[in-house]
């Protein structure tokens, strides 16, 4: 990758979430989950739609120079929803608020300088 292309870093993780089990670390460059190929969020998101709590997805990723993989599992939502008339529920949190909540994962598009 060239030093101006998009980039998926990771910023930070939770203790005790799904990527901190799966042995993600700051600084880490998402290259691809599962099949898909990520350079950012909306990438992520999409390549974990429709996964449901226990799913395992393959990620590949870049520590420092090396390309390595991991397998990271999807654990339950636990907040992040308020009920409208008690019938829909809708999105309270921006979506690198969901990332953290959801994931323990806070996700950085690089500057391209």
């Amino acid at each position: 990758r060239t030093p101006s292309a998009r980039m998926l870093v990771v910023d930070g993780t939770h203790t005790d979430s799904p990527a901190a089990a799966a042995g993600l670390r700051p600084g880490d460059v998402i290259l691809k989950v599962g099949e898909t190929e990520t350079i950012d969020g909306a990438d992520w998101e999409r390549a974990l739609l429709g996964g449901t709590a226990g799913q395992k997805y393959e990620v590949t990723f870049k520590r420092s120079d090396k390309v390595e993989k991991t397998a990271l599992t999807l654990a339950s939502f636990t907040g992040g929803r308020a009920t409208l008339n008690n019938e829909v529920a809708v999105q309270t949190a921006p979506v690198t608020d969901r990332f953290w909540q959801q994931l323990g994962l806070r996700l950085t598009a690089l500057p391209e300088a």
